[in-house]
């Protein structure tokens, strides 16, 4: 049987105008019908009348799907990233306290 050959790379094309997307937070995170649903938030404030104490709350500011394949690339890729910082000394892991099954976490200096 002869081999298939291989599929030519797809072109990458840089979209200027694609909006971009600031979240300070992590909302929810779940997965569905092979896909990572995530959903961010930003802080915002509520000025209230008259001088009285604003209020800060988090809203949704947008959500990301990701099929699995391209899900777990974003982890790779975040984790060479964090790799690097960690080597850096910007960010250092922080262990969770047993009993906690979690994984530890990462925190920036």
């Amino acid at each position: 049987m002869e081999k298939a050959p291989p599929r030519p790379e797809r072109q990458k094309i840089e979209h200027w105008q694609a909006p971009e997307l600031f979240a300070d937070e992590l909302m929810g995170l779940f997965t569905a019908d092979g896909c990572v649903h995530v959903t961010l938030g930003v802080k915002r404030v509520e000025y209230t009348p008259k001088g009285g104490a604003p209020s800060i709350s988090t809203v949704t500011c947008g959500r990301l799907v990701l099929p699995l394949k391209a899900a777990a690339s974003l982890m790779d890729q975040l984790s060479a990233t964090f790799a690097q910082l960690q080597k850096e000394g910007v960010v250092r892991r922080v262990a969770q306290p047993p009993p906690a099954a979690a994984a530890p976490t990462t925190k920036v200096n």
